[in-house]
Order: structure tokens, then sequence, then C-alpha cells
């Protein structure tokens, strides 16, 4: 029984380290990942990583194909345009039903999560190094995760955090900032406004247009940069590791 635990708690170790790695760009579309490398690296067997990379593959940061072997999941143009269309079928609806049910706490929590976003550089993410990034999406992503919170479907919200991490990846995997898109910061103060007034439709509406333009303008993004919008299912591409576009999207 101990081993087991053990065993699982590796697992869950790993996975976490590697879902981050992957999101973060330090191993690049298509790069194939291998458990005995891996093992190494955490310091665990080589079963918790294979069990690791399962999971993996089962939210799409991952493919395995015979004779190919596992590989990090490739970016494209089209899968940003359904992921994003996706999104926007059920992100404003569960932050309607979030606000139709926040309380005086909740609303705290928003607000406490909204500021930490702002310290961390809402209207400046072009300004921040690779660390401040990394640490201004940790803020950014807890800010929405806490407007939907209280949608009362855990399926919307594992769906909407699934979603937000395969979006995420597109930001990190970027090799230039985003110069168009300025309404970053206003468009997160209408969510807020949205919330503590406890209107559900501006709170839908704004959420709504937030990932209408953020989808735009990684549309732009990703066109002018040719690798993206021909990559290949387990291929390869030449996109800078561990680079964060600062485009500040959901």
């Amino acid at each position: 029984m101990t081993t087991k635990k053990t065993s699982a708690s590796h697992a869950d170790t790993v996975e976490t380290a590697l879902r981050h790695a992957i999101i973060a760009a330090e191993y690049e579309p298509g790069q194939r990942l291998s458990a005995e490398a891996l093992a190494v690296r955490f310091q665990v067997s080589a079963t918790p990583v294979r069990e690791a990379l399962a999971r993996l593959a089962g939210d799409g940061l991952v493919t395995s194909q015979p004779q190919r072997g596992v590989r990090v999941a490739s970016l494209s143009l089209s899968e940003m345009e359904e992921i994003y269309e996706v999104r926007s079928l059920i992100e404003p609806l569960a932050i309607e039903r979030s606000v139709q049910h926040m309380d005086e706490d909740a609303k705290a929590e928003v607000v406490s999560r909204y500021e930490r976003m702002i310290q961390r550089g809402d209207s400046r993410t072009r300004e921040l190094d690779a660390g401040q990034y990394a640490a201004y999406e940790e803020a950014h992503l807890a800010f929405h995760h806490a407007t939907l919170s209280r949608c009362g479907s855990s399926w919307l919200l594992r769906l909407s955090r699934l979603l937000s991490d395969h979006s995420l990846r597109y930001r990190y995997a970027s090799t230039q900032s985003l110069q168009r898109y300025e309404t970053i910061t206003e468009e997160h103060a209408e969510i807020l406004a949205g919330c503590l007034a406890s209107d559900a439709d501006r709170a839908r509406e704004a959420q709504q247009t937030h990932l209408d333009n953020t989808r735009i303008a990684l549309r732009q993004l990703l066109a002018s940069e040719g690798p993206f919008s021909a990559v290949s299912p387990n291929e390869p591409t030449n996109n800078t590791r561990g680079t964060a576009a600062r485009i500040g999207d959901t």
C-alpha cells in the first residue's frame, strides 16, 4: 500500500512539473519526451513518469504514436481558433452563473485576485522578464478562475481550466510581443465591474469581448509567424523556448 501511494504521489509531482514545463514552452511542440530521461530529471522510476505522461495525453498536451513515442502536442492556428471557439461557448455561461451566486466573500476574493494581477504587471506585460511574466500569468489565471468559481458546475470549471492551459501554451510559445492588443487592462476592469455590480449580463458580455479580442490578437500574431500556421502533428518547430508572448488573454 505504501509503495502504491508513493508511486501515485510521484506521478502527481511529475505531472504537475511536466504540465508547467510544456505550457511554459520549456519543451518545444513536437519534441520527443523520453520516460527514462524524465525519470532521471525528476529522480523517480520510469513508472510514475509513464503514468504522468498518460494523464497529460488525456488532456491533449502530449501525443503518443507507435514508432514515434511520446511527443509534446503540436501548435497550430486552426487549433487556437477551435480552443477559443469552445471557450466562447462555456466561459460566458460560467461567469454569468457565477455572478448570479456571488456573495460578499466571493466578490472580495475576485477583488483580491484582481489587485494581485494588477500588481504583477497587467498594464505593462511587455516590460516583464520571463520570471516576472510567469508570476503575472499565475495571478492572471487566478483572477479569471475566481470570476468563474461560483458557477456551480464542476464540468464548466474543469473544461475552463483545461482550455486555459492550452491557451497559455500559445502565449508562451510566441516569439514576439503583440502591439495591437492594447485594451487588456480595460477588459479585465470591465469583467471585475460586472462581478461587483452583480450584473451577470455585463460580466458575460465583458468575458465574451475579452475572448473575442484575444482570439483576434492571437490570429494576427500566429498567422504572421509561419511555423504556427502549418505545424504538422508531432513535428518539431523552431520556436524559441520559454519566451512569453505578452498578450494577456485569459
